[in-house]
């Protein structure tokens, strides 16, 4: 869903950029500095994590409007240490974030603005969006069919 939201804001032009980093259970600074500067252009060749995050957000501040997209959150994330204006001190008004979590505990952790929360599909509707995704590549062996049920 994270995917679409920035594939969308892309094609309606509504940011100068669009950053999308999966940050997972366990996530590395190093790689979502990395992820986040490959997006942006930008090589990063420095070992310390502020001198990385302060190249990351002088890079970020260059933009009008971004978003960041930080997809699979599992607790607080310290935006500065990773070199993402935030906030509403001034630091970057034009600076949207968009967090994706399962824990609405990580929303609150990360101080969000506004937390959407998102039910479960219903099986039939679930197995529908399956057979369209997977349409090409879903035979109708009995055998398959009877896995992917």
């Amino acid at each position: 869903m994270a995917k679409e939201v920035g594939a969308r804001a892309n094609l309606e032009h509504l940011f100068d950029v669009v950053i999308m980093v999966d940050v997972t259970q366990t996530p590395n600074k190093n790689t979502i500095q990395s992820s986040i500067a490959e997006q942006l252009g930008l090589k990063l060749q420095e070992k310390s994590l502020l001198v990385r995050a302060a190249r990351v957000s002088a890079r970020l501040k260059m933009l009008t409007r971004m978003l960041v997209i930080l997809d699979d959150i599992w607790s607080r994330l310290d935006m500065e240490e990773l070199g993402i204006p935030f906030g509403s001190d001034g630091q970057h008004q034009g600076c949207k974030i968009l967090l994706t979590s399962r824990s609405i505990s990580a929303c609150n952790q990360m101080r969000a603005d506004r937390i959407f929360k998102i039910r479960e599909m219903p099986l039939n509707e679930a197995w529908l969006l399956f057979e369209r995704t997977a349409e090409k590549s879903f035979h109708p062996d009995p055998n398959l069919h009877q896995v992917a049920r």
